[in-house]
């Protein structure tokens, strides 16, 4: 749609709503903290739009919520940190904004979640080891524009339904964890345009279900481990430049985006 101007804090007066989407619209300024007074909300959509501000409080309020997609906004400040209260939150998406600091430790709490994205933001620090406690979680994105400290936390091979991980263009250090092989669900480990290094880890070849395997553009060294022969799902491999082999490079890419990214 097509709609501009603010969102009003009037929206704070349906107290039975439970689906909130004003997506794709050209909202802007301030995001109504009135909106946190809607205790029955299960789904709340304000992605696409250009929100503001920092992010409004009071959310911890919603204790049925399940869907909050913020993506694609202006918002700044901290990530909130009061979601992490949302014990029924399974889709959480704050990528595409200006959120600086830390990501919170407490995010690992929230125990439904299976959607993590806050890719594109302004963050800093290292990937919170607590993100290994989230079990139910589906889909991992952290990078893009984000400027990591440190490496991949070992605790996220503990993510046993995880399907997706993108940790690309995020300013990581340090070795790829051997540990990431026993994601066995796994069929998206985009890692590139990192600062990793030491060699390709050969339990990665453990993981049969993997279809999207990117590590190029990072300082990695050694051969390519015979074990990725057995995953005979792959369809895209790219392991091209700064990678150092001392046999052959492979150098193949299949152009992909994920929306979710």
């Amino acid at each position: 749609m097509g709609l501009s101007g603010s969102l009003l804090p009037a929206v704070g007066l349906f107290p039975s709503l439970i689906n909130l989407s004003v997506a794709e619209n050209h909202f802007s300024g301030l995001l109504p903290k009135e909106i946190a007074s809607l205790s029955h909300l299960v789904y709340l959509n304000i992605s696409n739009s250009n929100f503001s501000g920092i992010f409004p409080s009071g959310f911890a309020n919603l204790k049925s919520l399940q869907v909050l997609d913020a993506f694609n906004n202006n918002f700044s400040g901290g990530l909130p940190l009061e979601l992490s209260l949302l014990t029924s939150l399974r889709h959480l998406h704050l990528g595409g904004n200006y959120f600086s600091g830390h990501m919170p430790p407490q995010y690992g709490n929230m125990q439904s979640l299976e959607y993590l994205g806050l890719s594109g933001n302004a963050l800093t620090g290292r990937i919170p080891a607590e993100f290994g406690s989230l079990s139910e979680l589906r889909e991992l994105y952290l990078g893009y524009y984000n400027e990591l400290e440190g490496g991949i936390p070992v605790e996220i091979g503990r993510l046993s339904k995880l399907v997706r991980l993108d940790l690309s263009c995020s300013g990581l250090h340090g070795i790829i964890p051997a540990a990431l092989g026993h994601l066995g669900n796994l069929d998206t480990l985009f890692l590139q345009k990192n600062g990793l290094t030491g060699s390709i880890p050969p339990q990665l070849g453990n993981i049969y279900s993997l279809k999207s395997l990117d590590l190029s553009c990072n300082s990695l060294t050694g051969s390519i481990p015979q074990e990725l022969g057995k995953l005979q799902k792959l369809e895209l491999l790219n392991l091209f430049e700064k990678f150092h082999s001392g046999q052959y490079s492979i150098r193949h890419r299949r152009p992909a985006e994920f929306a979710g990214a």
